[in-house]
């Protein structure tokens, strides 16, 4: 089985966008431009409104969400701290 590569993203309309939940639209002349470019049919979703789910990602894997900033900032400080305790070398 052989990987096809094109640079064309996933073209869609937001339908309904709400919060987490949105919907989006896939066209027949977007399909049609995919399928042109050389996307396998299997490979592409088929022209229609589809229901998604934001931030799914991250909610199955909170070992990968960004810190905050506050504690980033906290983290700097105590490494400041740290260097202004520690002796500087003398000659």
């Amino acid at each position: 089985m052989s990987e096809q590569k094109t640079d064309r993203p996933l073209v869609f309309s937001v339908v309904a966008d709400k919060g987490k939940n949105v919907t989006i639209e896939i066209s027949e002349e977007d399909y049609r431009r995919d399928l042109e470019a050389g996307i396998d049919e299997d490979a592409t979703l088929t022209p229609g409104r589809y229901k998604m789910k934001r931030g799914g990602f991250l909610a199955r894997h909170p070992e990968l969400k960004i810190r905050p900033l506050a504690k980033v900032g906290q983290l700097m400080r105590q490494i400041a701290l740290r260097n202004e305790t520690d002796e500087l070398p003398t000659n």
